[in-house]
C-alpha cells in the first residue's frame, strides 16, 4: 500500500503475494536517519512496510523497494515527496523466512538510500 501525504491525507495502493512462510510473529523495525529525513522498514509477519519521512531539503522523486534473498521487491510507481511531507509503502502476504530484509529509497537522479537490515528469525 502506497501512501503519501501529511497526517492522514494520502492515496493507497497494494502489492500482494502468496502467504508467507512459518516464522515468528513479532514485528521488527529498524530506521536510517539520512540528511533530509528518515527511513524506517517494518516487518510484521508477512507484510513489509517502508516509510519515509522528509523533514528537510528540495524534492524528490524517489521508489520504494526491498530486498531479500537476493531478490528485489519494488512499489508500484515513482513518486515525488516534499520536506514536510511522508510517504509510505506496504506489501502485504510476503512469503519470508530466515534472512536479511533491507528497505530501500532510491532517488531518481542521486542514489539509493538503506535500512538496517532486519532478520525476523532473530
Amino acid at each position: 500500500m502506497l501512501a503519501v501525504g501529511l497526517a492522514a491525507l494520502g492515496t493507497t495502493a497494494q502489492a500482494s503475494h502468496p502467504a508467507a512462510e512459518t516464522r515468528p510473529a513479532a514485528a521488527s523495525r529498524t530506521c536510517n536517519r539520512l540528511d533530509d529525513g528518515r527511513l524506517c522498514l517494518t516487518v510484521d509477519g508477512s507484510t513489509v512496510d517502508l516509510n519515509y519521512d522528509k523533514t528537510a531539503g528540495g524534492h524528490i522523486t524517489a521508489r520504494f523497494k526491498y530486498t531479500f534473498r537476493g531478490q528485489d521487491h519494488l512499489d508500484e510507481g515513482a513518486f515525488t515527496l516534499y520536506a514536510g511531507r511522508w510517504a509510505s509503502y506496504q506489501w502485504k502476504g510476503q512469503r519470508l523466512g530466515c534472512g536479511d530484509i533491507i528497505g530501500q529509497l532510491v532517488v531518481e537522479g542521486e542514489r539509493t538510500y538503506s535500512t538496517p537490515p532486519i532478520n525476523p528469525c532473530r
